[in-house]
């Protein structure tokens, strides 16, 4: 019997609504606001999100509150994401703005992701992707 955890799959914040509820994830995204109350973060796959169709994501990290530093909420930091796929969810993505069905991703780990090139990662997964 194996009792090592499942392996996540690696993919594109725009990815993430293509996949079952349920599924190991792992992908990058940037901090657009996080609320304190509900301990969820809401990531995008642009910063500033250039277009109103940015992909967005509402990570909730209630699991692991304790792991989190001001570095990995700070608004137009990139963070990398592990966590469990979720039934999309309605929230407001900004102040007063609109409520829309997003993406919800329970997290078991975060971590920075410092500087990144974002074109050239998007290739990188791709490529790994189609490999």
């Amino acid at each position: 019997m194996d009792s090592a955890p499942a392996a996540s799959h690696l993919l594109l914040l725009s990815q993430l609504p293509t996949v079952a509820v349920g599924t190991k994830v792992r992908f990058l995204g940037c901090v657009e606001t996080y609320n304190n109350e509900s301990a969820v973060l809401v990531l995008r796959d642009r910063f500033p999100a250039t277009t109103a169709s940015s992909d967005v994501v509402h990570v909730n990290v209630d699991h692991i509150l304790s792991a989190l530093n001001i570095q990995l909420t700070q608004v137009g930091a990139w963070i990398n994401v592990v966590g469990y796929t979720r039934k999309k969810s309605n929230f407001p993505t900004m102040h007063n703005a609109p409520k829309q069905m997003a993406c919800t991703v329970d997290a078991i780990t975060v971590w920075s992701a410092g500087a990144i090139k974002l074109d050239e990662y998007e290739t990188a997964v791709k490529d790994l992707q189609s490999a």
